[in-house]
């Protein structure tokens, strides 16, 4: 999966290790520089599962699913499926060449399942130990993360000083979330939000659009 100071996969890879599962990490920056275990490796440690966390189009990458499952059929491959509903039309091969899918998005997940993919329902989450109340000041009334969405700037407009829309990465959002009272986010697939769990997590009220019960 790819290096970052935070991403759902660090938060999974954490908690697999808790369990007591031994885990081999490969790493990448680039969709480019991304590798796959060789079949000496897989052979070597007797590895039975491949968990592949890969986002946004690679063709690259995707040839080299295709070839994995080919040379190592016994190993079970789950391949998560990024941010869909809007990365779907990028995961196809992946679907396809996994035993068993990951989607966060439920309609996405019937989708593959209408297909032939073993697909789950795999929703998103908020790490504990990344998103938590730390009990500060909320001097920000509405506050959000979500960047150039629908209603940002009318809220700016609206609101002034006390609406703030700001980047920030990995712990630095239990610093931003536990300093604002009421959380903003509009999903523009009416796709769930991994922020609505995070934001939550750190104590604050959540205001979202109404999503469609399918969802």
């Amino acid at each position: 999966h790819p290096i970052n100071s935070y991403n759902n996969s660090t938060s999974l890879d954490k908690e697999l290790i808790k369990l007591g599962i031994k885990l081999y990490l490969f790493k990448y920056r680039e969709n480019s520089e991304a590798c796959l275990p060789s079949n000496a490796f897989i052979k070597q440690n007797n590895i039975h599962v491949l968990l592949v966390n890969i986002t946004g189009e690679s063709d690259f990458i995707d040839d080299r699913l295709i070839q994995f499952k080919k040379d190592n059929p016994n190993v079970i491959l789950i391949n998560f499926l990024g941010d869909e509903p809007q990365t779907r039309h990028v995961n196809f091969v992946r679907a396809i060449t996994s035993d068993v899918a990951l989607s966060p998005d439920a309609i996405s997940t019937e989708y593959w399942k209408g297909i032939g993919v073993n697909c789950k329902w795999w929703n998103h989450w908020a790490d504990l130990d990344v998103f938590q109340n730390l009990h500060l000041k909320r001097s920000i009334f509405v506050g959000t993360t979500m960047g150039k969405r629908k209603y940002s700037k009318f809220l700016k407009c609206l609101l002034g000083n006390f609406f703030i829309n700001k980047r920030v990465e990995g712990t630095e959002n239990s610093q931003f979330y536990s300093s604002v009272k009421v959380a903003f986010q509009y999903a523009r697939f009416n796709e769930i939000t991994r922020r609505i769990f995070e934001a939550s997590a750190c104590g604050c009220c959540v205001l979202t659009n109404k999503l469609p019960e399918e969802t």
